[in-house]
C-alpha cells in the first residue's frame, strides 16, 4: 500500500490511476479488517465513484492538491451527505446524513476519495473502541 508521499508520486508519474490506488485500498479493507475491526462501513459504490471523478478531473486540469485521490476513511461521527453516520451507536445505525460537515466539505475540494468510516467509541465517549456498539478495533501491529 502506498503512503501519502508514494501517492502523490504516482499520479505525479503517471503509474497508477485513481481507481487503482482506490482499488488498492479497498481490498486492503476487505481482507484484513476482519482482524483489526478499523471500519464500520464502506461508502456506496456510485459516491465513491463521484469522488474518483472529482480526483481524476483536478490532476487533469492541473489543480490537484496534495490530498487529490488520496482514499481516507472518516470517523464516524463527522457527516457525509446521504451516507450513515452512527457515531458508534446502534441506536443510529440507520442514520444518514442529510449534509457534509464542512472538513468533508473541504475534504471534497481538496480531490480526496472519502470511501467509508470508522469505527469509535459510542457517541466519542472514549478513544479505545473498547466502547463501541460493534465492535473493538486491534492494533494491526500487535
Amino acid at each position: 500500500m502506498l503512503s501519502l508521499k508514494g501517492i502523490q508520486k504516482a499520479y505525479k508519474d503517471k503509474t497508477h490511476t485513481v481507481k487503482a490506488v482506490v482499488k488498492e485500498a479497498l481490498d486492503k479493507i476487505k481482507s484484513e479488517d476482519e482482524r483489526i475491526g478499523a471500519v464500520l462501513g464502506i461508502y456506496d459504490e456510485l459516491y465513491i465513484n463521484e469522488c474518483i471523478d472529482r480526483a481524476e478531473s483536478m490532476l487533469i486540469n492541473g489543480n490537484a492538491t496534495d490530498m487529490t485521490g488520496v482514499p481516507i476513511i472518516i470517523k464516524d461521527n463527522i457527516n457525509v451527505k446521504g451516507q450513515i453516520v452512527s457515531a458508534g451507536s446502534k441506536i443510529l445505525e440507520n442514520y444518514k446524513s442529510p449534509y457534509d460537515a464542512t472538513v468533508i466539505k473541504r475534504l471534497k475540494d481538496a480531490g480526496a476519495i472519502i470511501i467509508g468510516r470508522s469505527n469509535m467509541d459510542e457517541f466519542a465517549m472514549g478513544s479505545s473502541t473498547e466502547n463501541s456498539a460493534y465492535k473493538k478495533t486491534k492494533n494491526p501491529l500487535d
